[in-house]
């Protein structure tokens, strides 16, 4: 199946693969799936079914989807020694046979674009050029496309995306949510100014 014809939700550290028919009415009903439940009650519109593609990964992220249906999956913390887990389907059962794990630092923003696989830590932006043929991982160490955005405890992680152009627009949160002395911590004042 082509990667339009598939959308992909992280569900407590494992890929719920959910695939779809034809675009459902905007007023369509929507059923539970069997044992949902216990993947977080994920409701799907009639015509949608979803399947495990892996459980395990991680602490996943966010994830990306490649053409040829190669799943990438940002980690929250490394895992067998690499940031980024990433999952191929070979049998086409719906369900990932290979996984092999790279990238040394753990993040939260991946995406494709351009032939390129972009993965974010909490102050750079880096990307690989995807590999060809049978390799799942890129080969060689990671380039570093933008670097040097602040150091903070809070709200560190940096989502990206890419609009039409090509261009790329990376989130930078704000180092506290109130600027309290101590943060999180009711009845604490703020810092001034």
């Amino acid at each position: 199946m082509n990667s339009h014809a598939w959308a992909v939700r992280v569900v407590a550290a494992g890929l719920l693969m959910l695939a779809a028919g034809p675009s459902p009415a905007q007023d369509a009903t929507f059923e539970v799936v069997s044992g949902a439940p216990e993947q977080g009650g994920i409701r799907l519109p009639a015509g949608f079914a979803a399947t495990i593609f892996h459980d395990g990964v991680g602490h996943a992220r966010h994830i990306a989807v490649r053409d040829n249906g190669d799943v990438y999956v940002r980690l929250r913390r490394p895992n067998r020694g690499g940031g980024i887990a990433a999952l191929r389907d070979e049998d086409g059962d719906g369900t990932a046979d290979r996984i092999e794990y790279f990238g040394g630092h753990a993040g939260t923003g991946i995406a494709i674009h351009d032939g390129a696989l972009y993965a974010s830590s909490n102050t750079a932006i880096y990307r690989w050029r995807l590999p060809e043929g049978d390799a799942l991982v890129p080969d060689g160490p990671a380039e570093t496309v933008v670097d040097g955005f602040p150091k903070q405890n809070s709200h560190a992680p940096k989502a990206f995306t890419f609009d039409g152009s090509g261009n790329l627009y990376v989130n930078v949160g704000a180092p506290s949510n109130a600027c309290q002395k101590q943060p999180r911590t009711a009845g604490s004042p703020s810092n001034h100014p």
